[in-house]
């Protein structure tokens, strides 16, 4: 997939399942199969608390005894992400890297669990929020990182931005609560009908349908109705 691709894809993506599943897909044409999405510190504006694998397909049993393990604290792939801003192999990790024994543990069962070529991608994103995607390969034998790195990070910083988009609107929408009569106003209004066709299709005054329309305005902070169904649309109200 090109860079290109990925990012009109990733930009019409309404949920995170649809995005992950877009991204891990680009991932794997370079190898790497096993993906992990991590919010490294919590992300006030998205009201997301610090998690590890927000999305993922990693083996889950993996993920299960990482956790158990209490691997997440002392991880030095994710200690790189803190302090990093270029992306990482975990074999260059290890070659400057001076590993506790529980680290060393970590980094031989992780391989046996079928994680192999390890990378690290850093994500900084506004007011000092930091993300981190690990990518790793089921099979041994992957391309070298530097041939496919510059891609890998351009389409990973796109599905990161993506990530905040879809959040954002997901909180904006939680804060919105359209009634059934103004979702009707702005699906009719999708279909390019006026103000008075509207009130005779729902057998209502044209007054009535003003005062929604005013109501419409106010809750989706907008001001025309092309932008009010514009909003509705990417919001997930109307479905034209």
């Amino acid at each position: 997939m090109r860079v290109e691709d990925f990012i009109e894809q990733s930009n019409q993506a309404t949920n995170l399942t649809t995005l992950f599943s877009i991204y891990s897909a680009a991932m794997e044409q370079y190898g790497y199969d096993r993906v992990l999405f991590a919010l490294v510190n919590d992300h006030p504006t998205l009201q997301q608390e610090a998690q590890h694998g927000v999305v993922k397909n990693y083996p889950e049993d993996w993920v299960a005894h990482y956790l158990a393990e209490g691997y997440d604290k002392i991880d030095p792939v994710r200690q790189r992400v803190m302090v990093s801003v270029e992306a990482f192999t975990w074999d260059q990790l290890v070659a400057t890297t001076q590993f506790s024994k529980i680290q060393q543990k970590l980094f031989n069962e992780a391989r046996e669990a079928g994680l192999n070529n390890g990378i690290g991608i850093p994500l900084r994103g506004p007011g000092g929020t930091i993300a981190g995607v690990g990518a790793a390969s089921s099979q041994l034998n992957v391309s070298p990182f530097n041939r496919f790195g510059q891609r890998a990070n351009l389409i990973t910083y796109q599905f990161y931005f993506s990530f905040w988009r879809l959040m954002e609107q997901k909180n904006s929408k939680a804060n919105v609560q359209l009634s059934q009569r103004e979702k009707d106003i702005l699906l009719w209004s999708a279909t390019g009908k006026s103000r008075e066709d509207i009130a005779l299709a729902l057998f209502i005054s044209s007054h009535t349908v003003d005062y929604h329309i005013r109501n419409i305005f106010r809750k989706l902070e907008t001001h025309t109705m092309i932008s009010a169904v514009v909003k509705a649309i990417q919001m997930g109200y109307i479905n034209p």
